[in-house]
């Protein structure tokens, strides 16, 4: 703040990232100091987050000296972004530039001021003449503060765009902070806010965004003016050089030469007292969410912590490294009886998102809350070991579906309601103590004769397409009672095998499931100091990690050496945190300020044939990629105003784009959602939500209702479809009630509605009604859930087969898809409450495998899991 190293007048100021482009301040630069800033941007920790100056002007400059801060941009350049680029470079379409400037009072301000402006130069000029104010010869567009405080647009096209044209809608607040600098107010009639002449007020934050996109001439452009991150104004402009006409704009080789070299310039013709600071430029279009979210935060780029690794332990437990430096992985574990605790952040520090969103609120269908679109921060520890080997069951422990890991998780309404043995999501629970491996007692056992029993229904035999299970013992016959409520009871806002992954294309010989029987997910729960993974089919059929948690969800194995990658959400620290667990390594970090509502594990089809997790929250939907060289979470679809406050029941996606490798992507989204955020056992109606999927535009598509009162639906994806390499929409499966007790499923094929921005469906091109085998019969007693019964219907689906399964009936039916007519291939009657159901490839070619969670009717807080081969 003392301002005593002055190279950077003569050397520039270079920015934070990678790029490190340099800023030129202009003019008298001894009259320009850098201060501390005194604007409302969140500063950081001290010693964590490099200061945060403002460029200040010390004298008054008129538009014919030369003043502001000036960087150079040349043609394919990361500042070359966002105007006249030809359709071939369709990555550099799109543009955002933000800055915070504060203005002296309005006595003191005599002319016009600059805040930025973009200048074409020709290789070998001096660029020092375009910070004139007065030369406008050069200029491609500039945005300037008038004498009368509105705020305006100009472009070497002659457009015009003013803040005062368009007045604010009703009930857009401004964003209040925590200094008293900042404006509590809305933004007023379009115009800025001046300095107060007994001191405070003054700072405004300006953002311009520029798309190209979809635009047939290069001249054109869709500017957009956000005023302390509400948008004002926006409209298409003409952005043509002068004397260059469309034809010239048509070559691009010409086009090319012209844009060869330019300049950013911010900071024209300002006022004594004229600050400015936190100058943004970003190589896309950020939303208006965005822009409001972010203006007060630093950013990553900004914090000096050091990366770094940590070896602690090899196989026998001796020590093989030390870390390189202070981090926040504690020592191992002893004797697997310690947690791995990740430090705290301070309570000053915030991440890239909004701290504290919706103080206000509500309950059931109000609460909505507006937040921004980036609500994750995140950091790389590479190679970083979280402790020995994964104990067996034998010192396993178990929660009640997420019950540890410290207080204050932000799971939606619906997720923190009682749950098992009276503890709630997010108390620091520990009854691990008793979760070890207890042989199998079936013999002799009362417990167990009761309850086997069932595995011994007789059918008549004359029964067509009677299909056999099989039977695991009984979950208490594996674990100890409490782990197997925790199992029963599930993983908080996730479902106990993931979910349908039957709409996707084919598994490619790349990916893991198409090699090995994969597709059912583990099933993890956790605890204040453990976290135990369930796998039905291993032995022993869970493994215990020394990992706090208040949630995991877990991966299938991603290559051919096994890596399985366990994604924990630790609720108190609000961090997400991404082991994998075959050699014991933590990933990445991700720190989240927003709820989570919904996640899962998303097969490598899903984005580019790599390790990815969805996570919503009431922002909309993302895709994480922890592997990705830059591992922050990508939105795919903005969460509309009709789904805000509805709880997500389940998630899948669907399609493909027709690319291979890495820029293979799927094409829509199955969200099922409870019109009643409730935790009711009751609650409904389901409906049937679909969304487009795109990374790019995802605030153009709008998700639509496609049925408002469904037992279930699942995407759907025949062998005959997506077999070509070509983009495809998969089929819709919904089971509906018919009459009284009559279930109904039908298939309707998805397609594009262009004119809405989201997908339909066609007629319904099948039908069939469920047979019940027990319509007659009374509901299985119901467990208590960590997600509640809904679906009451589970629809799953693998190559031409369509598996449904009615829970509260026990009752499992499997059709088959053949020239577009269903057929009945098998059911079973299982007598006992499904909990969740998934499908597999099986050992054998031609054959897969459905596996089923039960519950004990005799017992909710114990079951078994079937298995059925078909």
């Amino acid at each position: 703040g003392a301002d005593e190293d002055s190279a950077w007048r003569t050397d520039g100021l270079a920015d934070l990232t990678k790029y490190q482009h340099k800023a030129m301040v202009q003019g008298s630069s001894d009259l320009t100091t850098l201060e501390a800033t005194t604007s409302s941007v969140d500063e950081g920790e001290a010693g964590k987050v490099k200061q945060l100056y403002d460029l200040v002007f010390g004298v008054e400059y008129d538009r014919d000296r030369p003043s502001g801060v000036l960087v150079e941009v040349l043609r394919g350049g990361s500042l070359d972004v966002g105007m006249l680029h030809s359709s071939v470079r369709e990555g550099r379409d799109r543009c955002t530039i933000e800055l915070w400037y504060h203005l002296p009072p309005a006595t003191q301000i005599n002319d016009e001021i600059i805040l930025a402006r973009r200048s074409l130069s020709a290789v070998g000029d001096d660029v020092d003449r375009l910070c004139y104010g007065s030369e406008k010869e050069n200029v491609l567009w500039e945005i300037a503060v008038l004498s009368n405080g509105e705020i305006e647009f100009r472009s070497s096209g002659g457009s015009t765009l003013s803040s005062v044209s368009q007045t604010l809608e009703e009930g857009n607040e401004g964003t209040e902070g925590e200094n008293d600098e900042i404006e509590t107010t809305p933004v007023k009639d379009g115009l800025v806010s001046y300095e107060r002449e007994e001191g405070g007020g003054g700072w405004n934050h300006v953002a311009l965004t520029f798309s190209t996109k979809g635009h047939r001439s290069a001249a054109m452009c869709t500017v957009s003016l956000f005023m302390r991150g509400s948008k004002v104004v926006t409209s298409d402009v003409n952005m043509a050089p002068q004397e260059v006409d469309e034809h010239d704009l048509r070559n691009t080789l010409l086009l090319d030469e012209m844009m060869e070299r330019t300049a950013l310039i911010f900071g024209l013709n300002p006022p004594a007292g004229f600050r400015m600071t936190e100058v943004r430029v970003w190589s896309c279009e950020r939303s208006e969410d965005d822009i409001k979210m972010m203006m007060y935060e630093y950013l990553r780029a900004a914090e000096t912590k050091k990366k770094f690794k940590v070896k602690i332990r090899n196989k026998r437990g001796s020590t093989q490294g030390t870390s390189s430096g202070g981090g926040s992985l504690l020592a191992p574990p002893k004797g697997g009886k310690k947690i791995v605790r990740l430090e705290k952040p301070s309570e000053r520090r915030r991440s890239l998102a909004l701290n504290d969103v919706a103080e206000n609120e509500k309950e059931g269908d109000e609460n909505k809350e507006e937040v921004g679109t980036d609500p994750f921060d995140f950091s790389s520890y590479p190679f970083g070991t979280f402790g020995g080997e994964a104990s067996s069951t034998d010192q396993a422990s178990s929660s009640g579906g997420g019950g540890g890991g410290g207080g204050g998780m932000e799971w939606a309404t619906s997720l923190t309601s009682e749950i098992t043995d009276g503890f709630a999501v997010g108390e620091n629970v520990n009854f691990f103590s008793d979760f070890d491996v207890v042989p199998d007692q079936t013999s002799g056992s009362k417990e167990s004769a009761s309850y086997n029993r069932m595995a011994s229904m007789e059918v008549a035999a004359d029964t067509p397409n009677i299909l056999e299970p099989e039977f695991s013992s009984p979950l208490s016959h594996q674990v100890r009672s409490s782990a197997a409520a925790a199992l029963i009871r599930g993983p908080p806002a996730a479902r106990h095998f993931g979910g349908n992954r039957g709409g996707l294309e084919r598994a490619s010989l790349q990916d893991r499931s198409e090699r090995k029987r994969h597709g059912i997910g583990a099933i993890a729960i956790c605890g204040a100091e453990k976290t135990v993974v369930y796998s039905h089919d291993q032995d022993p059929p869970g493994k215990t990690y020394p990992i706090g948690a208040s949630g995991a969800i877990i991966s299938d194995e991603m290559d051919d050496g096994g890596s399985e990658y366990l994604c924990c959400f630790l609720a108190k620290d609000k961090r997400m945190v991404v082991f994998e667990l075959r050699t014991k390594t933590v990933v990445v970090e991700l720190q989240m300020t927003t709820k989570l509502n919904f996640w899962r594990y998303l097969p490598p089809q899903a984005h580019g044939h790599t390790l990815v997790f969805t996570l919503i929250t009431p922002i909309g939907g993302f895709h994480w990629m922890p592997l990705d060289e830059s591992p922050r979470p990508r939105q795919m679809w903005k969460r509309s105003t009709e789904l805000q406050g509805k709880k997500v029941i389940s998630y899948e996606e669907g399609g493909s784009n027709g690319l291979s490798g890495g820029d293979a992507r799927s094409t829509v989204a199955l969200l099922l959602a409870s019109a009643v955020s409730t935790s009711s056992a009751g609650a409904g109606p389901v409906e049937a939500w679909c969304i487009p999927m795109s990374a790019d535009s995802h605030s153009q598509f709008k998700a639509s209702c496609l049925r408002e009162d469904v037992l279930g639906a699942a995407l759907f994806r025949p062998n005959d479809m997506g077999g070509d390499g070509l983009p495809f929409l998969p089929i819709l499966v919904t089971a509906v009630k018919v009459g009284k007790s009559d279930i109904m499923l039908q298939l309707e094929p998805l397609t594009e509605d262009f004119a809405k921005s989201s997908v339909t469906t066609n007629d319904i091109s099948t039908c069939i009604t469920l047979e019940q085998l027990a319509t007659e019969q009374e509901d299985l007693p119901e467990p208590a859930l960590a997600m509640g019964s809904l679906p009451k219907t589970i629809i799953i689906c693998f190559d031409d087969f369509i598996i449904a399964a009615v829970r509260s009936k026990g009752l499992l039916a499997v059709y088959k898809y053949t020239n577009g007519n269903l057929s009945m291939a098998g059911r079973s009657q299982l007598g006992e409450y499904i909990v969740d159901a998934s499908i597999r490839k099986g050992v054998n070619d031609g054959e897969f495998e459905v596996v089923l969670l039960l519950c004990d009717p005799e017992n909710t807080k114990d079951g078994r899991v079937a298995t059925i081969r078909i």
